[in-house]
Formats: C-alpha cells, structure tokens, sequence
C-alpha cells in the first residue's frame, strides 16, 4: 500500500501525460514548455534547462574584411529536447538575423551593408542566441573579432609626386566597371581600375599637370601647364593627342559645355572651346585663373583676376556676354548654386567672402566667411558648405546667408570641397593633413580615416550599378601630394539633388550644373 501512496502523490504533484495540454510545435505551448512526443501524442511538457552553445566562427568573403563584405556565421547549439532557432546580432546595431540549421550547426550570411558601421575600421563582434522549445536563451559571442574596414586599396601611383583629382571613366567593356584616372606634377596620366586592379600610365605634355581631368565618353581631357589641351584615348593603351594650344598655362580645371565641348580658361586671357577636331577661342580678357563653370541655361563663367565673365559659343566661339568686377582680390573658388549664377569666393588676406554674380545683375554680397581653403559645395536646400582655413566646414543658410546651421569640428586639417552624398553620413571630405572625414547633416562627425599627412586633393566618387536601393555603397577616391592614391568605401550615392555636391560637379568633372552626367 505504501508503493500505491507514492505513485499516487507523484500523479497528482505532476500530473499525467492526459492532463496536460496538447500541441503540435513548441510555440503553441505557454513559455517555460515544449512540445514533447509521447506515445499518448504530443504534448507541452516543462524544460527550464537553456540551451548550449560552442564554436561561435566568423569568416569574410573578403581579406581584409571589406564595409562592403559578408560574414559568414557557424554556431554549433545543442539541447536536451530540442532547439527551437537561433539568431545572430552584431555589436555595430542593425537588425537580429535569423540563423538556419545545417546539420549540428546553425549559420547566417550578414552582408555588412545592411548594418550601421560608424566606423573606418572595427573589430565586429558577432554574438549568437539560440532558444530552445521551451524558450530558454543561450547567448555566445564569437571568440574574436572580426576586423572591418572601409579601405578598398591604397595605391602607389608615383612615389612622391603631387597628384590631381581623379576623375571617374566609365569601362564600356566591362558591365559596371569604371576606370579612375588621375594626373601628375610629372605630366603623366595614371589609370587604375575602381577596385584597384591594374596601373597604366602615360606621358602628358611637357610641364607639370594641376588641374583636375574631365571624361567625355571615354576620353580624359588634360589641361596642362604646358598651355596646351590633350584628349586621351584607350586603343592599344592610353595614348594623348594634342587638341589645343592656350598659349599660356591651364591652372584651374576645364567644363563641359552642353553641347559638349570642352572649355579652358588660359592663364593667357582666352577661354578656348574645344573638340577633338576643332578649337575656337574668345577675345583677350584678363589672366584667368578659375573656371570655366556652366549653368543649365549654357552661360559659361570664368574667373579671372577681381573679375567673372560671362560667356555664350556663338557659332563655336565663346563670345563674352558680361563682365562683373565683384572687387574680390584673390578668388579661389567658384561654383553654380541652386537659384543661377556663379558663386565666387574668395580669401582676402584676413576673411572669406562670397558672392553670387548672375547674368541679370549686380553682384551680391551672401556673407563673410572664414578664409576659404577649397572650393563650395551646394547642398539640396540650397544651402553652402565652405571649407575654411580655420580647419572646418561652415554651413551657410540660403535665406539671410547667416551662420547656420552649424559648423564643424576641428577637423586637423584644412578641408577641401566635400562629397555631398545622399545617406547617413552626408558629407565627406579630405584634408590637406592626409585625414578623411565623414560628417552628419549636423556637421558631427561619424567617422575618420587617417592617411599620413601628405596633403590630399577633393575626392571623386564610384557607384557601381545595381545595388540594393535601400543598402547602397560608393567608393570615394582621394589623390595625395606623396602620390598615393586612396579608395574609401562610403555609404550612399552622390545626392543627386544637390545644386553643386562636389569639386567640379560630378564624378566626369564636368563642371556643368544640371543632374548628374
């Protein structure tokens, strides 16, 4: 009788397999349960016991471990009853991703992209929790981080030799390739493929190259210091012809027109109109040392001495239509702006002021800036972003032109003429101390790439077609005065909105206004 009383006591205290409630997977039973087969059918039974987990790996597709990469993730999980899922998080925020059985393991693939990385490089922790049936958590980080870094390549174009800002060539060979062409102090022309494979050069001209190349089709334009325009091709390799003689050095960049001729502005007075099979020249003006930009109607404006002008190709020759003294002694950059006109800054000795100078009149006074160190970038709100000597950016309102919204921090270096891109990160831009910053739309910074400290030029920018629209990636090339070549991956595209979004407009260089080429 004694044997029957304890029998009884134990059904009572546990209950039987009939009294308990049925089920058919172990969500349907209540937290702290799982659904156990019995021969009397399935049914949600208690498990306090969590899950094991061991052997948390993580591995790239890449070396090194790229922003743009997939790591792949291995955890072995183990359970008295069973394993109900698994998931993997990493220490960078962004979204649980759900792992998968394979065997006596669970494994993901996390492409980076999809995931916040305020970072140039950072050792990603991933950490895996697996749940049981019962709802039992495990959690286990992998045993090391994985390093992560936002640089593509660094490339040695030319030992110690000041380079230009590159410009983006698009490869018609090749489906979503391009080729980065950048130009030297020592007249050559170097091109790299985007991902940083292959290095081919050319001698162009006799003197040294300062101004950045422009792309039409798939020729680069090189103005040399020589006085002289080269177009330069792709046959059986990378061969320049000359197409123009300024007789006097080109410093500043060339433009595009809209019927797409290429312009020069000469230290010699003239602004040349050029093609590859004819060249036409303006009347004598003043030394210019800016310029040539274009505005969506077609006025090309150039910088010269105190002065802009205007100018229109009146049956291939660029006729001057007006000339505006905006009284600015030493101007150093120029761009177009959202509501028209050129906009002229310039560094006076002691501030920065700029000015917009319309075709219908007058010049007009926007504001006093720091002493400027590069040239502007329009944001989509019409607002100004100026690099100044002073190491920061300032970000000029377009109503009143008042000093706001902000301005950034210390940056270490004087800044050049940012990348305006549509994406977290809004702006990035180099420094003449060899650093790379990207900045929120608030002007903080996100993130910063040091590079040494040889100076580096404006940056280009790459967007491979056919990404994820909501998780793109763009490389970002920086040239140095050591003859370095940087490439950064940045997240998001070039704004496509914005008036002006970066030195000489867009990725050809074509200092022409408008949508991107």
């Amino acid at each position: 009788m004694r044997t029957c009383s304890l029998l009884l006591v134990f059904a009572v205290a546990c209950g039987s397999v009939r009294d308990r409630s049925e089920c058919a997977t172990s969500p349907e039973c209540p937290a702290g349960q799982y659904c156990a087969q019995t021969a009397d059918g399935n049914v949600c039974w208690p498990d306090a016991l969590a899950p094991t987990l061991s052997a948390v790996v993580v591995a790239c597709d890449s070396t090194p471990c790229l922003r743009s990469g997939v790591l792949h993730v291995t955890a072995t999980v183990a359970d008295d009853a069973e394993v109900l899922g698994a998931e993997v998080t990493l220490d960078v925020g962004g979204p649980a991703t759900p792992m998968t059985r394979s065997g006596a393991d669970w494994v993901a693939d996390l492409p980076l992209r999809r995931f916040p990385f305020e970072h140039f490089v950072h050792g990603v922790v991933a950490r895996v929790t697996a749940r049981d049936g019962a709802r039992n958590e495990a959690s286990l980080d992998a045993s090391a981080a994985t390093t992560v870094t936002r640089l593509r390549f660094e490339k040695v174009l030319e030992d110690g030799v000041e380079l230009t800002s590159p410009v983006v060539v698009a490869d018609e060979s090749v489906a979503g390739a391009a080729t980065i062409a950048v130009a030297g102090a020592n007249h050559r022309a170097y091109f790299v493929g985007w991902d940083g494979n292959g290095l081919a050069s050319v001698a162009v001209g006799t003197l040294k190259i300062s101004a950045a190349p422009l792309v039409l089709g798939t020729s680069v334009w090189i103005g040399s210091e020589d006085g002289k325009v080269y177009e330069v091709t792709n046959g059986a390799g990378w061969q320049p012809t000359l197409r123009c003689d300024t007789s006097g050095p080109i410093r500043g960049s060339l433009a595009l027109s809209l019927d797409d001729r290429v312009l020069a502005a000469s230290d010699s007075g003239r602004v040349y109109a050029v093609t590859s099979t004819i060249q036409r020249n303006s009347a004598l003006g003043p030394t210019y040392s800016l310029g040539p930009v274009v505005d969506e109607d077609g006025l090309i404006y150039a910088v010269g001495g105190a002065s802009v002008r205007s100018f229109t190709i009146v049956a291939d020759v660029p006729e001057m239509t007006s000339t505006f003294n905006v009284t600015l002694p030493a101007l150093v950059t120029a761009a177009l702006g959202a509501r028209g006109g050129a906009l002229a800054l310039a560094d006076t000795g002691s501030v920065g002021l700029l000015k917009r100078v319309s075709a219908s009149g007058d010049p007009e006074h926007l504001s006093t800036t720091g002493m400027p160190s590069s040239g502007v970038a329009v944001v989509s709100d019409e607002s100004i972003v100026v690099p100044e000597k002073g190491n920061i950016l300032s970000r000029w309102t377009a109503a009143g032109m008042s000093f706001a919204p902000w301005q950034t921090p210390d940056l270490g270096g004087a800044p050049r003429t940012p990348l305006v891109l549509a994406a977290v990160a809004q702006f990035v831009v180099s420094t003449a101390k060899g650093d790379v910053h990207a900045l929120h739309a608030d002007g903080t910074i996100a993130w910063t790439g040091h590079f040494g400290t040889a100076a580096l030029q404006p940056g280009n920018i790459y967007t491979p077609p056919g990404q994820p629209a909501d998780a793109v990636l763009s490389t970002a090339y920086f040239a140095g005065a050591d003859g370095v070549l940087h490439a950064v991956i940045v997240d998001g595209a070039l704004d496509g909105a914005a008036p002006w979004p970066k030195a000489f407009h867009d990725p050809r260089n074509t200092n022409r206004a408008g949508p991107q080429p």
